[in-house]
């Protein structure tokens, strides 16, 4: 236990209280009553006044030690001396800080009701389900988040940032009837970003393992099909004061199981460059061109006449484009060329993601999606086709723990086979955060395709409550 020792002033030769002594002594001397006993009140009370501002000084300091005692024992200073959020004081509570913002578990379990499990035409005997899901994982970051960094990137000054999150967990999934459908799925990634305020490198890998639901249509028997997909990137950027450059590449290996296993166990490479302009008066705001080459090839004897290079143009915007509308548009021109025979398909190319918050309760995002894409599906003699996508997103919470979700996707889907399939989808969802860590969400889902390929216009409906936790 510490000590104070307070060491009272002594008062110097010529202080106030010297002069005023000696002005009291003069008055004295002239023998004047009055105005001596009015000088020796004044001097009484400065007497009482510096006796109590000592007193004052002396309890002050005595409380800087104390309550400096008090927060090293893990408490804030307040008006009522309060724990820091009910956390364990020294080490332990440290520790404990230490461990809750590097590791987060979490964990989510849902069940589903489906009529129509394969997604099949009515003709082929729909199959219903009750489908139940957990799916536990962790989830480990180090350093800044990455949309920290990526918010922060090129507005700090010399400064050094580091980001790396792992996430891994699996994923189990069972039917009530269809129980040799019963699979337990893993997956995991890691992303690492570090840089300065100019300077950004990117890596990232992932795996995925799916189960993906087959009609008879596409396999000649319903069923399921393993499918597990590899990704890794690495990307860097550049940031000058109007004008960001960024490059990255990525692999992407596909392998398929079973029915599907011979036909699109493939490997895809993308090589992209893109040059970034920031305008002085939209400082959030971003215009860029982009420029992407890629390869696609297909791994199996017999389907390498599908390998195809292709290469793509791109002029867009991205970031916050007004004060309540942000996100990212692109327009662009693309060809792919087929190595076997060098035909090329060429194709325009449109890609957009906007979000409109209305207000802190209410908004509403629109996506949007034209281009060529490559099908698994085995009955296509061809697996190029040309697919156009528009979403519709509409979210109003009602209060910080209560919201209602809407979303409508349209699709239409051309073949070069002459096959064309056009799906709506309707989903109307309900959330409620219990807790910080706990949601649950109910939702709807309404699907139905039509086509000009007989048997092949199939309607679902499904119904499915989840809980989700995150800590």
């Amino acid at each position: 236990m510490g000590f104070i020792i307070l060491h009272k002033p002594s008062f110097a030769q010529n202080s106030p209280y010297d002069l005023m002594r000696d002005k009291i002594m003069s008055d004295a001397v002239m023998s004047n009553p009055a105005r001596e006993a009015a000088m020796s009140a004044a001097l009484r009370n400065n007497l009482v006044f510096d006796n109590t501002r000592e007193k004052m000084i002396k309890a002050s300091l005595e409380q800087e030690e104390v309550l400096g005692s008090i927060e090293k024992a893990g408490f804030k200073r307040r008006d009522s001396l309060m724990p820091l959020s009910g956390t364990p004081s020294g080490v332990v509570g440290e520790t404990l800080d230490f461990l809750n913002n590097i590791f987060h578990p979490y964990a989510s379990i849902s069940t589903e009701y489906t009529n129509n499990l394969f997604n099949q035409d009515d003709k082929l005997n729909p199959s219903y389900d009750l489908i139940n899901t957990v799916k536990p994982g962790l989830k480990v970051t180090i350093g800044e988040t990455p949309a920290k960094f990526s918010k922060e990137y090129g507005q700090i000054e010399s400064r050094r940032m580091f980001s790396l999150v792992l996430d891994g967990g699996i994923d189990e999934r069972f039917y009530k009837r269809n129980t040799h459908l019963n699979r337990i799925r893993p997956y995991g990634s890691w992303n690492m970003i570090f840089g300065n305020n100019k300077h950004k490198i990117l890596f990232s890998s992932s795996f995925v393992k799916f189960s993906t639901l087959n009609s008879e249509l596409t396999t000649g028997a319903s069923g399921v099909t393993g499918n597990t997909i590899y990704n890794s990137n690495i990307g860097y950027g550049i940031d000058f004061s109007r004008m960001d450059f960024d490059t990255k590449y990525t692999y992407t290996h596909s392998v398929y199981d079973g029915a599907y296993g011979s036909s699109n166990t493939d490997d895809q490479k993308l090589w992209a460059l893109m040059a970034y302009i920031k305008p002085i008066s939209m400082p959030k705001t971003r215009f860029f061109l982009e420029f992407d080459y890629g390869t696609i090839e297909y791994l199996k004897s017999g389907t390498n006449l599908d390998n195809s290079w292709y290469y793509k143009f791109f002029v867009g915007i991205d970031g916050k484009i007004t004060a309540k509308i942000k996100g990212n548009m692109k327009f662009g021109y693309g060809r792919k060329i087929l190595k076997e025979n060098n035909s090329p398909k060429d194709s325009p190319s449109v890609e957009m993601g906007l979000t409109y918050n209305y207000d802190k309760l209410t908004r509403y995002r629109l996506t949007l999606y034209n281009g060529m894409q490559e099908s698994i599906n085995r009955s296509l003699t061809t697996k190029s086709y040309f697919n156009s996508v528009i979403g519709y997103e509409h979210d109003l919470a009602f209060n910080p723990k209560f919201s209602l979700g809407c979303s409508l996707n349209l699709s239409d889907t051309k073949y070069s086979s002459k096959q064309n399939d056009k799906v709506v989808g309707f989903t109307p969802s309900l959330s409620y955060a219990f807790r910080k860590w706990l949601k649950m969400n109910l939702k709807y889902t309404f699907q139905k395709q039509d086509s000009n390929v007989s048997y092949n216009s199939p309607m679902t409906n499904s119904v499915a409550f989840s809980a989700n936790s995150e800590f």
